[in-house]
């Protein structure tokens, strides 16, 4: 269960933001230092830019997990577009941390038809602790080290497991569209290669909706989204997801 905010951020000002209209909503130039008791060294400015809920109001969480992935703190603070906020310099954790490493995560949930968003904040150790060790027998929750920072700015295939070298970043847009950047596998920048507007109905046969550099864009006649895309290390690249939900993805090649 999330707490709500106290002093986690302060300075607020009143900055009006509704007319921005960026393809990736949440703002925020934060960052923080891990510590055993929370974090400390805190930055940055926190700006509510995503209306996802229906009374024009952002809601944002803070989570930081352990190595094992105990929540060690769940913390909330909903506030109007337009608002901003500078962080805390230091926060306490709801409770104590048993393994390394710590990550801290800001997360803007979906809703109101806007995707989820998570940025990175602080990943790192606390002095004394063990590094969490997958029992016997479970190689699969064994920590494999930091976050791909990448995936967390609101695109659809965005696994930490299959998705850090995808050739491709899927997105709904707030023009309600679905626009998908070919990524260079040499510069890691995206450009935009499809922008299809979503609101197609399925039909009786899966529907080729847009292509583009070998790119293609299918809307299935289960109603799900369909991208097919040549592959850095593999032959094809080929997901599936329902309307603008990540959870929802499935990675057809690589499995």
């Amino acid at each position: 269960m999330k707490r709500k905010v106290s002093a986690l951020l302060i300075l607020m000002v009143g900055v009006s933001l509704v007319g921005i209209q960026a393809v990736f909503a949440l703002a925020t130039d934060i960052s923080a230092t891990i510590a055993c008791t929370g974090w400390i060294n805190g930055t940055g400015t926190v700006e509510w830019t995503r209306a996802n809920t229906t009374t024009g109001v952002e809601n944002l969480y803070y989570l930081a997990v352990d190595g094992a992935g105990n929540v060690i703190l769940n913390v909330s603070d909903n506030r109007p577009v337009g608002s901003n906020a500078v962080l805390s310099p230091s926060y306490p954790w709801d409770s104590a941390p048993q393994f390394n490493p710590i990550t801290l995560t800001l997360i803007s949930p979906a809703g109101n038809g806007e995707p989820e968003q998570r940025h990175l904040v602080a990943f790192g150790d606390c002095a004394g602790l063990s590094t969490y060790r997958a029992p016997a027998g479970r190689p699969d929750l064994q920590v494999a080290g930091p976050p791909a920072t990448n995936l967390y700015d609101g695109r659809i295939n965005n696994s930490q497991t299959k998705d850090v070298a995808a050739p491709v970043a899927i997105y709904c847009t707030r023009e309600d569209t679905i626009a998908i950047f070919r990524i260079d596998p040499v510069t890691s920048k995206g450009t935009r290669i499809i922008n299809h507007p979503r609101g197609d109905e399925p039909a009786a046969e899966n529907q080729l909706l847009a292509s583009a550099e070998g790119v293609s864009l299918f809307l299935l006649s289960t109603g799900e989204y369909q991208v097919n895309a040549p592959n850095f290390e593999f032959n094809l690249y080929s997901i599936t997801w329902e309307g603008c939900d990540p959870s929802t993805l499935v990675h057809l090649s690589p499995q």
